[in-house]
């Protein structure tokens, strides 16, 4: 009970600090510009420097555009894996060079409603609409033919063998779940089940334990909140996320730590200037903050939400305790003149549980989980593409009690986990040809845990001792008496390296070895 103090402090201490970065990260500590209507990107990423090589997937361009900034909106069902790059296009805005490489496969580019563009087919009876001088006045409803929605699509040296299972950003808000969470709305993919009551879920019967959790390519250790009452909530919030892709299976050769499912969780990438959000529900009160600067190269995203069980305990007037908790999350990238692109990012839960039985016991548990990561994405539209990744792990969890029962007996409990891990971890793909590709990479992981219990116990007397043999009596009671406790301490480090190889010899038919 004693060290209960300087674990508030450092709590207090870290919940500052996550503070302070969301205010760097905001608008608020920039240089603030006249308010006026953002104007026209023409070409906010320097997309027009590079223009797409012949052969290169048009959806791979469209989603490299995408991430840029354009919101453009198209139907796999119009434009196909199978359509490529007949010809390079000739100089111009991004834009420009997207209805050139349209052109040959009869598709167009046309405006859609708030400042998106459409894929549609060409219309042969007239000249197709320059991207160059987008008119001001939205079209009307019937100007468009049809809008299909669909998840982004990833080159071959992305994509999965082992076809993924995406929740996007809709999906997810869109999904009724307990306390809007992230985690516990996958369970609509089939393989996935859960508890009910419990965020954890079992995919194809295995152990909650066996699932691969990834968010912007950090791994998350146990990302739950409530952890000693069935982890009721994940700490990841919906609004904050992009998409959640599942594999249940078939794993590549860079995932093979579990043996269920991999979760992989991608953030939101800002398009607007600026953007903020304020939610509240009976569960659960958010607040997320995104936009760009620099001309559009930078950009920043910070959620923090806070549960509300605490206020309907003290509105019920229970006495029973206080379950508090809270996370936060916040990154900021920015794309520098040469297209490498830096982004920093952090996530912080903390849990603290103060648990009492008016004059008999008291209970508390306090949990501080801390991601940091630094990544860097290399790929400048050549065949080589790399990422860097650094990042660190901080799990300090702690319990403690204290009983005085008649009826049960006496005694205190104290128990302290600490784990700590330092990554350090490099992916690169090479594009051999249009439909073959090589995917490597390396890591180097330090690990280390350490481990406190302590516990002294004495059990009531029973009321009927006298009908105990004095001698039996005796033992009974010393048999339960004493003090215990156990430490230990752990360290290492663990390497590993990958390589495998995907062709696609059809459109439809992914293989891979590694």
């Amino acid at each position: 009970m004693a060290e209960t103090s300087p674990r508030r402090a450092r709590l207090r201490f870290g919940w500052s600090a996550a503070a302070l970065f969301v205010l760097a990260a905001s608008p608020a500590s920039a240089q603030r510009k006249p308010e006026t209507a953002p104007p026209e990107r023409t070409d906010p990423q320097g997309i027009a420097a590079s223009a797409p090589a012949p052969g290169t997937r048009i959806i791979d361009y469209v989603t490299s555009l995408r991430a840029a900034g354009y919101d453009i909106i198209y139907s796999d069902a119009l434009l196909t894996p199978a359509m490529r790059v007949e010809a390079e296009p000739p100089s111009g805005d991004a834009l420009t060079r997207l209805e050139e490489v349209l052109a040959p496969h009869g598709l167009a580019l046309r405006r859609g409603p708030r400042r998106t563009w459409l894929v549609v087919m060409a219309a042969p009876d007239r000249e197709r609409p320059r991207p160059q001088a987008p008119p001001r006045a939205v079209p009307s409803a019937s100007e468009i033919e049809s809008i299909i929605v669909t998840a982004s699509r990833y080159s071959l040296e992305r994509q999965s063998v082992a076809a993924p299972r995406t929740l996007s950003q809709t999906d997810l808000t869109d999904l009724p779940t307990l306390g809007e969470d992230a985690l516990r709305a996958t369970r609509v993919l089939p393989g996935l089940s859960g508890s009910g009551v419990g965020a954890k879920f079992h995919a194809r019967g295995g152990e909650t334990d066996e699932t691969l959790l990834f968010l912007d390519g950090v791994r998350l250790y146990d990302p739950y909140h409530l952890k000693d009452f069935q982890s009721l909530f994940s700490s990841i919030a919906p609004r904050m996320l992009d998409s959640v892709e599942v594999l249940t299976g078939g794993y590549p050769a860079d995932f093979g730590d579990r043996m269920s499912a991999v979760v992989e969780m991608q953030s939101r990438t800002p398009v607007e200037r600026r953007h903020y959000e304020v939610g509240a529900s009976t569960l659960t009160t958010s607040v997320l903050s995104s936009g760009r600067f620099g001309e559009d190269r930078g950009s920043w995203l910070a959620s923090m939400r806070r549960g509300n069980l605490d206020l309907i305990a003290n509105a019920a007037e229970n006495d029973f305790g206080r379950p508090t908790y809270g996370d936060l999350f916040g990154k900021i990238g920015y794309t520098f003149d040469s297209g490498v692109t830096a982004t920093a990012g952090s996530l912080l839960v903390n849990d603290r549980i103060s648990l009492r039985d008016p004059g008999s016991a008291t209970a508390g548990a306090d949990y501080d989980d801390g991601y940091i990561w630094l990544a860097v994405d290399d790929d400048r539209g050549g065949k080589l593409a790399v990422r860097y990744l650094l990042s660190h792990t901080l799990l300090d969890d702690g319990r403690d009690g204290v009983m005085d029962d008649p009826d049960l007996g006496a005694g205190v409990l104290l128990e302290k986990r600490r784990f700590e891990s330092s990554l350090v971890k490099a992916d690169a793909s090479f594009a051999v040809s249009a439909r073959q590709a090589l995917r490597f990479g390396a890591e180097l992981e330090r690990m280390s845990a350490r481990y406190r219990f302590e516990a002294t116990g004495v059990p009531a007397v029973p009321v009927d001792l006298a009908a105990l043999e004095p001698g039996a009596a005796a033992a009974s009671v010393a048999s339960g008496t004493g003090a215990r406790s156990a430490r230990a301490a752990l360290d290492g480090q663990q390497q590993a390296v990958y390589l495998a190889y995907r062709v696609q010899p059809i459109a439809r038919l992914t293989a891979e070895v590694g």
